[in-house]
């Protein structure tokens, strides 16, 4: 997996550059020390990156899987909405050979999707419990103030 700050990208979240960037150090480090995650994405629920690590360099695919992670994502808020359970947190797809996880990451200023991709051979239970480990710490980076 290449790690690189340059995933930094547009402030369509209302975070900080600085809070962008600590995020974007968070999850750069969280990919060393989990190497079954092969890819992990932030982005806004309407599909702006805010912060990735993928196995490719290619700005162009983040932008599609941060799009198609938005749309969905509005089709898991419609199915529950319809059968009015209240709001969907996580999404699961399972493949042939990786897993891919959608969670919803709510913060003071604005709701982000977490994704991660892992291979196919990692436990879904560990997976659940890393996305929300991860998530705690983008929101607990997305609620300082600037004043600490």
């Amino acid at each position: 997996m290449t790690i690189s700050d340059t995933w930094i990208v547009n402030n369509y979240s209302g975070l900080t550059s600085e809070q962008c960037s600590e995020i974007q150090k968070t999850i750069e480090q969280f990919a060393q020390d989990h190497p079954g995650l092969t890819n992990m994405l932030l982005a806004t629920v309407d599909g702006f990156e805010v912060a990735a690590v993928l196995e490719e360099q290619d700005r162009a695919s983040m932008r599609r899987l941060a799009a198609m992670t938005s749309s969905i994502l509005s089709i898991g808020i419609a199915m529950f909405r319809e059968i009015g359970t209240g709001g969907q947190r996580l999404l699961t797809l399972e493949g042939e050979h990786n897993n891919i996880l959608i969670f919803i990451v709510q913060n003071v200023k604005s709701e982000l999707v977490l994704t991660l991709v892992s291979a196919e051979n990692e436990p879904l239970g560990q997976l659940f419990w890393l996305i929300r480990k991860l998530s705690s710490e983008i929101t607990e980076i997305c609620n300082k103030t600037t004043e600490n």
